[in-house]
């Protein structure tokens, strides 16, 4: 497998060189790495991996071998979705998922991101079986849904006044944070980011699985 290894002879030294520099200031955020896991079905830039990195602090994040334009415009907490959540409601709460997210320290930062790891909700659960195939998924109270679906809602309609596309089933997913009950997260995966283009970012309610 040299292509792995070569990609993580990079993450290495990517990550060696991020934590002296840039490194976001967070006590859960320290090193060194504890666990890596490599995701399977996720890859990027000729078949790069993204992983997770566990560190010592106790925190988890995402290593994306490409860029984080996405994130960086719309769910970081300075950015458009987190400003929007500052306005006054007009009609109820609206409540945009943001995300952590933030470029390298060298020459080479706009081809990689370190990301926010958010993990799956307590309440994921198998929704069916069918033979050897099992259909997993978020399962809430009808107390739980009504919030749900409004989040929902309004990542929809932020993302049709933006002309963000692609919020089809294995894009749009559900997680949620340690200190927030909140089930609605976003991730993305970014690709060009011209306005005349209608698949500039694919949104994802946050979740990871972990390996099994």
């Amino acid at each position: 497998m040299p292509s792995f290894f070569g990609l993580l002879d990079v993450f290495l030294d990517r990550l060696r060189r991020d934590l002296r520099t840039g490194w976001p200031d967070r006590a859960d955020l320290r090193g060194p790495v504890t666990h890596l896991w490599a995701h399977d079905e996720e890859t990027h830039n000729g078949g790069q991996r993204v992983l997770r990195v566990d560190l010592a602090g106790g925190g988890r994040i995402a290593y994306k071998p490409r860029p984080a334009s996405g994130e960086l415009l719309f769910l970081n907490e300075n950015a458009i979705f987190a400003r929007l959540n500052e306005l006054p409601p007009v009609s109820g709460d609206v409540r945009l998922p943001v995300l952590s997210s933030w470029r390298g320290s060298g020459p080479d930062r706009h081809g990689y991101s370190w990301q926010e790891w958010v993990e799956r909700p307590p309440e994921w659960g198998i929704l069916r079986r069918q033979g050897q195939h099992v259909l997993s998924g978020t399962q809430l109270t009808p107390a739980q849904a009504g919030p749900f679906w409004r989040r929902a809602g309004a990542l929809a309609a932020a993302c049709f006044a933006f002309g963000i596309t692609d919020l089809h089933g294995s894009n749009v997913l559900a997680g949620a944070r340690a200190d927030d009950e909140s089930q609605c997260c976003i991730r993305s995966t970014s690709r060009s980011f011209s306005p005349t283009r209608s698949d500039w970012l694919t949104p994802r309610w946050c979740t990871r699985q972990p390996p099994r």
